[in-house]
């Protein structure tokens, strides 16, 4: 497991396959560094691979602050606007590959919120499939389902 900013880690599944980061504290910077190191990662993703990430949010107070400092785009992978970018362009490079993201929310009031206004804002690009769950053995078992799918 690393740290990739204060109170976010990033831990790798199967055999760095797919990307679990865990908040357990959050604000304004740790956002824009993890934002930056998800991108980052996209240079060193394999070519014949779809992305595949977790972004476990279900600590205490995470769900609702992940919402707010994503600025409503809690289905967006990139996290940040300056970061979304590095994305189109690494999907361009590779048109077949898809994006995979799960997100782990709580089940309080903040994770219901979460869910409420995700189904407001799914995403138009078809080359993005997100989903929030309720428990991370779900979303782990969704994302390594899609993970068998691929060549």
């Amino acid at each position: 497991m690393e740290t990739i900013a204060y109170g976010i880690t990033r831990k790798w599944l199967f055999d760095k396959q797919i990307a679990l980061y865990t908040v357990d504290r959050f604000g304004a910077q740790p956002l824009v560094d993890w934002s930056s190191a998800i991108t980052d990662s996209l240079k060193d993703w394999p070519g014949d691979r779809d992305y595949i990430a977790i972004h476990d949010v279900s600590k205490s107070g995470m769900s609702l602050q992940y919402l707010l400092l994503t600025g409503h785009h809690l289905l967006a992978p990139w996290l940040t606007p300056s970061r979304e970018k590095a994305f189109l362009e690494w999907q361009n490079q590779r048109p077949e590959r898809k994006v995979k993201l799960a997100i782990v929310t709580s089940t309080q009031m903040s994770g219901q919120i979460m869910t409420k206004r995700a189904q407001l804002s799914q995403s138009d690009a078809d080359w993005i499939d997100s989903r929030l769950f309720d428990s991370l053995e779900a979303a782990i078992q969704w994302c390594s389902a899609s993970m068998t799918k691929m060549p």
